[in-house]
């Protein structure tokens, strides 16, 4: 798991985003007016549910641009796939709205 999710954060520009706007909103003239966090969790494997896309993005951006080994994240994705089918599943994933206006 955690070499699939070194593999998938190369992907970000940045993972600390959210931490940083506030700040760089500010600089550029902006008032933050709110941010709030959008949090999705499941602990089923749905066959068009948001895990399962990421599951796929996840493990062919990892073999593509050659973070991990085909066969490595294919085990990888395995894992999730029998986890789910023994009820010992879990994703989450946390995106921010963030609000903001020209001062």
């Amino acid at each position: 798991m955690a070499r699939m999710i070194a593999a998938w954060d190369h992907h970000f520009v940045e993972r600390a985003v959210p931490a940083l706007l506030p700040s760089i909103l500010k600089r550029a003239g902006f008032s933050l007016d709110s941010m709030r966090p959008i949090t999705i969790c499941d602990h089923l494997m749905k066959p068009d549910g948001l895990a399962n896309m990421m599951l796929i993005l996840m493990e062919k951006y990892a073999v593509e641009h050659g973070h991990v080994p085909r066969d490595e994240a294919a085990a990888w994705a395995k894992e999730q796939k029998d986890l789910a089918e023994q009820d010992s599943f879990f994703f989450s994933i946390t995106h921010f709205v963030t609000s903001a206006y020209k001062i």
